[in-house]
């Protein structure tokens, strides 16, 4: 009787002791977050750092096929960045071209040509090219490919040689080179470097892409820094051809810088816009 007595007293203490150590550690649980894993709740996960985008490629070399610009179509080179107050020419607006057979025709994103003008004095000038057979693009109008032949005359003379790459354009072949190029980079990126149909000054037959054999014939951003890019830009208005959309005027004209899209005009327009170093927009106020 004696030693049951006595285990009951010891078997309640630890009984006892067992319940004040539960209630403890409850307590003392309360303060202490739950392990995620071991409840089967999944723990936050903070969202992936944005990774950039497919990087643009910053080659402005053209293919020799003449179907560049239009004016070209590859992304041009990085772009001086906006001062403040300054944007873009406005995209096509269906103005249309108020005499679409002067030389000094005015053919930009806001001005565009009918889409059944085809010039009348169509003629192929007598130079190099870099491709075989016939084909439209050979042609110019009359003044401007007489013009032309004097050009590049005078820079063979000095050692340069120049060869034509792409003439006059219809309104449906420059609707072609469009699409393709927004079908492959995007409107927004198409739209600086190719000009919509209407758009393109290739349709007046006074524009022509010229290269040479030391870049095979390429239209490439590269031209400019070579003896005949340079040449260009320094002799083509004394024969009645502007570069016509130059170096940090993208503000201006819309399109990336083309050191090879020479544009005829006649010599006294050629010649002032050289001279003050303006581009056509400038010059009409537009």
């Amino acid at each position: 009787m004696t030693l049951m007595k006595t285990f009951m007293k010891r078997t309640g203490a630890l009984a006892l002791l067992l319940l004040l150590t539960l209630a403890l550690g409850a307590a003392c649980g309360k303060d202490t977050p739950e392990d995620p894993q071991a409840t089967g709740q999944e723990s936050p996960v903070e969202p992936p750092a944005a990774t950039e985008g497919p990087a643009v490629p910053d080659s402005g070399t053209e293919t020799a096929s003449g179907e560049g610009t239009g004016t070209a179509d590859q992304p041009g080179p990085p772009q001086k960045p906006d001062a403040p107050g300054e944007r873009e020419p406005a995209l096509p607006e269906g103005q249309e071209v108020p005499d679409p057979a002067s030389l000094q025709a005015l053919v930009n994103k806001t001005f565009a040509l009918p889409s059944d003008y085809i010039p009348s004095d169509l003629v192929v000038p007598d130079i190099p090219f870099s491709f075989d057979g016939v084909e439209d693009k050979r042609h110019l109008r009359q003044e401007a490919a007489t013009a032309l032949e004097g050009l590049v005359g005078a820079a063979a003379e000095e050692g340069v040689p120049l060869a034509g790459v792409s003439g006059y354009r219809s309104f449906s072949r420059q609707k072609a080179i469009y699409e393709a190029k927004v079908a492959a980079v995007g409107q927004e990126a198409a739209d600086k470097v190719s000009a919509r149909p209407g758009h393109s000054e290739h349709q007046t037959g006074l524009a022509i892409d010229m290269s040479c054999a030391s870049i095979g014939y390429s239209l490439s951003y590269s031209l400019g820094e070579l003896p005949e890019g340079i040449w260009m830009a320094e002799n083509a208005h004394r024969f009645g051809f502007i570069i016509r959309y130059p170096k940090d005027k993208t503000l201006i004209t819309g399109y990336n810088y083309e050191p090879w899209h020479l544009r005829y005009v006649g010599i006294p327009l050629a010649t002032e816009l050289h001279s003050q170093g303006l581009t056509m927009e400038e010059y009409f106020g537009i």
